[in-house]
């Protein structure tokens, strides 16, 4: 599963369980927050012939209530085992009948100046989600394949 997929991953389930699919409380609460530290082995997007482990650091804070809504909203910090390193933050909201997920993560390799972003928007409801944006672009340095 690549980086993209367990970025969306783990913010869209935050996101279906605690928000619209589940209801919210009368009145907004104190955040509860945790991290998360996923790890995985993805092709490197600017050079896709290497492999190569992301590990996550997601900080997530979750405000219940918040207008009759949930808001979910967070840190990421990425770091890969070729060099890569870059952060970004997400959000999600959502309530009864609706979820809206935003996220951006700029990661840069500072040995060989590559730079990539991840970028995805999404829209939901009780029946699904409908991803709206769902990118991840080499931004400088990509090597073509052969």
């Amino acid at each position: 599963m690549s980086t993209i997929r367990r970025l969306f991953a783990i913010t869209a389930i935050a996101a279906t369980a605690s928000v619209g699919l589940i209801g919210s409380p009368a009145s907004a609460d104190k955040p509860i927050t945790f991290t998360d530290t996923p790890s995985f082995n993805e092709p490197d997007p600017c050079n896709p012939s290497v492999d190569m482990t992301t590990n996550l650091t997601v900080e997530v804070s979750l405000h219940e209530g918040h207008r009759n809504n949930d808001v979910v909203t967070g840190k990421i910090i990425a770091e890969t085992s070729n060099g890569y390193v870059g952060r970004g933050r997400f959000t999600d909201v959502g309530g009864a009948q609706f979820f809206s997920s935003t996220q951006r993560v700029m990661v840069t390799n500072p040995d060989t100046g590559q730079r990539y972003i991840v970028k995805i928007h999404a829209n939901g409801n009780p029946n699904g989600i409908i991803v709206d944006n769902f990118d991840i672009v080499c931004l400088r340095g990509f090597v073509a394949q052969d």
